[in-house]
């Protein structure tokens, strides 16, 4: 089923069915002077309709797709990409660096998330959202540069680059609306702060380094993708709980690496997974695994965990 909020003015969410694995997928559809642009373009099992028939009932036939803006290449916000933009020639935007990955999104399975075809087979399966074999490549149009702004309208929505949950992620605030969109740097999940997650190529220091710009922004209204709109004070309570989840999480894998002596990042989670409630379960516990790597390679560049190679696992320990 899919529910349509008119979240500020000419701000449309495209809401699509809760699911466990990844809480909500949403689109936000910004409609403004006879032009339009959207943002991210949902799962697989995501309608690209909807958004047509959405920007028909608020805009009117006359109104066009101008831009499809991606925070960043996962799955999950690329699924209908290719198909939207054949149907609306609207150019794509992304941040700098991530065009050569929309090319042959394939490569995001492996590079991102470091899966191998057994887990891919697994994961298409379990979680059809990630399907790697339906995910369709397109060329992109610009990558944006930090602070570049993209004008819809009288709106003007300035890119932040983050880069903690993922290479190339960023967030987007329209300052006479004092909105942000903050991706999935803040509120991955809504059944629980701590559910959020850092690929491969993600960066613990810049999530954290993001998480205070968006505190100092102060929004009245703060979008992600997966959960609810925060408006008033929830918007800024709710960046504050995702950062003392972020340095909670950190705190708890140095504490569970003095206690264990050593152990792989699988070894390391499986502990702070029963000091710590709501982190990932079932087929996507992968993501919880992925997330503990990225915050011990921050110890080691800090010098409070070493990293030892045993095969091809590495093996972590207190230095």
């Amino acid at each position: 089923m899919v529910e349509v909020f008119e979240v500020l003015p000419g701000i449309f969410r495209i809401r699509y069915e809760y699911r466990d694995s990844i809480g909500y997928s949403s689109v936000y559809l910004v409609v403004r002077d006879k032009e339009a642009a959207l943002i991210d373009a949902g799962t697989l099992l995501d309608s690209g309709k909807d958004v047509f028939k959405v920007l028909k009932r608020v805009g009117g036939t006359d109104v066009r797709i101008r831009y499809i803006v991606v925070t960043h290449p996962h799955p999950d916000h690329i699924g209908t990409l290719a198909w939207i933009k054949r149907k609306s020639r609207a150019e794509v935007f992304c941040y700098e660096g991530v065009g050569e990955v929309l090319k042959s999104p394939v490569r995001i399975f492996k590079e991102n998330f470091s899966l191998g075809f057994a887990s891919r087979l697994k994961l298409r399966a379990t979680e059809p959202i990630f399907n790697d074999q339906e995910i369709s490549g397109v060329d992109v149009d610009h990558e944006l540069k930090n602070f570049e702004s993209i004008e819809v309208g009288d709106y003007k929505f300035r890119t932040y680059h983050t880069g903690g949950h993922c290479r190339g992620h960023m967030a987007l605030y329209e300052r006479s609306l004092e909105l942000l969109l903050s991706g999935d740097e803040v509120l991955c999940h809504p059944s629980s702060p701590f559910k959020f997650f850092m690929d491969k190529t993600g960066n613990s220091k810049m999530r954290e380094r993001a998480l205070k710009v968006f505190m100092e922004l102060k929004p009245k209204c703060l979008l992600s993708l997966h959960d609810e709109p925060r408006m008033g004070m929830e918007a800024q309570i709710a960046i504050e709980q995702a950062l003392e989840a972020h340095k909670i999480w950190k705190s708890t894998i140095l504490d569970v690496v003095s206690e264990i002596g050593e152990g792989s990042a699988k070894d390391v989670y499986e502990h702070v997974k029963i000091r710590i409630e709501g982190l990932w379960t079932g087929a996507l516990e992968f993501l919880g695994v992925l997330t503990t790597s990225v915050f011990l390679s921050e110890l080691e560049e800090d010098g409070k965990v070493i990293r030892k190679e045993n095969g091809k696992r590495a093996i972590w320990g207190i230095s």
